[in-house]
């Protein structure tokens, strides 16, 4: 897992940053959980902004299931986004890349380097 802080920068900017690195990627958001707003619909007080975004790149899918169909399970791609006090913590999974198949660890280490451009956008409005 890779953690990024940030102090003093709206939650919302953040997302929207996420959004722009990972369409920019070609990437497409496949899905979004709004947990901290989830839960205080339902009556939950005190729980923080809590976003999470699912994300894909088909030809990576594709590469990925060419080479070891099992390893698709890491995917989609996640990034968590949420606040603690005055602070946005952006955290996303990395994909493993120990792996008996040499292409499919070179795939994992190339896509993780994408993954932390995507991460590296978001929390640069510092």
């Amino acid at each position: 897992m890779r953690v990024r802080r940030l102090q003093d920068v709206p939650f919302d900017w953040v997302l929207e940053d996420l959004e722009l690195a990972i369409t920019e990627r070609n990437f497409r958001i496949t899905g979004r959980n709004s947990l901290g707003r989830g839960l205080r619909e339902r009556g939950y007080t005190g729980y923080p902004e809590f976003e999470v975004i699912q994300f894909c790149n088909l030809e990576n899918a594709r590469t990925v299931l060419d080479l070891d169909p099992g390893f698709v399970a890491q995917m989609p791609c996640r990034v968590a986004v949420h606040t603690e006090g005055g602070t946005v913590v952006v955290s996303m999974l990395l994909l493993p890349v120990q792996h008996p198949d040499s292409r499919v660890a070179e795939f994992a280490q190339t896509l993780n380097a994408e993954l932390c451009a995507i991460q590296d956008y978001a929390v640069s409005r510092e």
